[in-house]
């Protein structure tokens, strides 16, 4: 076995290779590694921030712009009613006094996801736009998504009509007498600290025979 030339064992380069001991309780931080996250998990994050904001949304618009209650008539009765059209000597103008009753019976559904408290409920009953008479009713609560029946009943006794009392007489003898009931609903949205204001007018037009005491026509809606 033979030995390289002494030019040639010039190029041969022996490297050193050293260790050390590390002492055994020797902590050492190591840098982050940079982790980099997947697309679908991206994604993933993106559609769950996405739908938390728009439930947000949704829920802030139904405490901040609370939906009216729903008002309707359920059930209309004229239990008695008197006209007296004699004029007494006082003038040529007839004069009518009216004596009329009736039972009503409001239905009011809350829309809302939240309870609605409301402090009164204005009721005022007109004849061709002239105020018969009104009624205070007692205020309540209705619970979320729920519904409440008001009943009530409407006395107007010896009222005196002078500006509609020709129509009145013609709309006696023809047996359709109109009126209208114009129902005012004032309250709040129940939800913690924030009680949004609601205010709510429900109007129902309804003629009614005087005689047989039924009611012929009747067109509901609220007064936007």
């Amino acid at each position: 076995m033979g030995y390289a030339p002494e030019e040639d064992r010039r190029h041969i380069i022996v490297q050193e290779v050293r260790y050390y001991a590390l002492p055994a309780d020797a902590v050492y931080e190591l840098p982050p590694y940079p982790r980099r996250q997947r697309r679908w998990e991206y994604e993933v994050s993106k559609a769950c921030f996405t739908l938390a904001a728009v439930s947000c949304l949704i829920w802030a618009a139904l405490v901040l712009w609370p939906t009216p209650p729903d008002v309707q008539l359920k059930h209309w009765k004229v239990i008695g009613i008197n006209i007296d059209s004699k004029e007494e000597g006082r003038s040529i103008i007839p004069v009518v006094h009216l004596n009329i009753s009736l039972d009503v019976i409001l239905k009011i559904r809350n829309r809302n996801f939240a309870g609605v408290f409301y402090d009164s409920l204005n009721v005022d009953i007109l004849y061709r736009g002239s105020e018969l008479g009104d009624a205070k009713l007692k205020g309540g609560h209705i619970v979320a998504r729920g519904t409440v029946e008001v009943p009530a009943v409407l006395n107007l006794e010896a009222r005196e009509i002078l500006e509609n009392a020709s129509e009145l007489i013609v709309d006696v003898a023809h047996r359709k007498v109109p009126l209208t009931m114009r129902t005012r609903l004032i309250g709040a949205v129940d939800f913690v600290a924030l009680q949004p204001h609601v205010d709510v007018t429900f109007s129902c037009d309804v003629v009614f025979d005087p005689v047989d005491k039924l009611v012929l026509k009747e067109d509901c809606g609220l007064d936007i």
